[in-house]
């Protein structure tokens, strides 16, 4: 048995990292992923490929982590976050995992929907890939499924554009302005990391730097609705 766990694990990390060939030209960040939880699914579909994935009993808070140069991790409202996404346009579909049972089903993910009362989340999704660890031979998605786990891994473009789209749709509010600067702070080490990489000195401290301005970004204007946490420096 313990055998088997170890084989169906060691399947599902292949299964992730496996995950940024889907698109050859996406702007990936391996080192980040959100991770979306909910009670229940199901897939309705239009085609062999294309569908729509719809959870319900969604949590309302999702994580957001990354795993290098450390592991660090913080909830975000699962509202702000879609509602943010929603106001995205011309950003290509986010490679995600779904998980539940026996299944990894590699997607592309866009046009997220969600329900705030209801607990419900709807996403357009196009299959690149299903896996079931104990039938190989299955290639479909049952049309319904107990305690899904969306993972999402975001590009480069989209992590800016989600901030962005966060401090428009702050405008107005208290917290608009010191998003404003998180924001411009993100930049500013992300350049600092990129001038790092080209030198080759103080790389891993200007990633910590980077990571951690992106942290202190998303716990305060995607994590805090209303607001004025901090986080503290490392």
């Amino acid at each position: 048995m313990k055998k088997l766990l170890i084989a169906l694990l060691l399947m599902m990390l292949t299964s992730l990292t496996a995950i940024s060939f889907a698109q050859e030209d996406a702007n990936l960040v391996p080192s980040e992923f959100y991770f979306q939880t909910a009670e229940t699914g199901s897939w309705s579909a239009i085609d062999t490929e294309n569908g729509t994935l719809s959870l319900s009993g969604v949590n309302p808070r999702l994580q957001y982590t990354m795993t290098t140069p450390r592991l660090w991790s913080v909830a975000l409202e699962n509202s702000s976050f879609i509602e943010t996404w929603s106001l995205i346009t011309g950003i290509a579909p986010l490679e995600a995992i779904l998980s539940f049972g026996t299944y990894n089903v590699r997607l592309l993910i866009e046009s997220p929907a969600f329900g705030e009362a209801e607990g419900s989340l709807s996403y357009t999704a196009q299959v690149v890939e299903v896996i079931n660890f104990v039938d190989e031979t299955t290639k479909e998605i049952p049309a319904s499924f107990e305690a899904p786990t969306l993972t999402i891994q975001p590009t480069l473009d989209f992590t800016l554009a989600l901030m962005d789209g966060a401090n428009n749709r702050l405008s107005g509010t208290r917290n608009a302005d010191m998003c404003v600067l998180l924001y411009q702070n993100v930049l500013t080490t992300e350049q600092r990391y990129a001038e790092a990489v080209q030198t080759g000195s103080n790389i891993e401290e200007a990633e910590r730097a980077m990571n951690y301005a992106k942290m202190a970004y998303m716990y305060a204007c995607l994590g805090q609705i209303g607001g004025t946490n901090r986080m503290q420096a490392p």
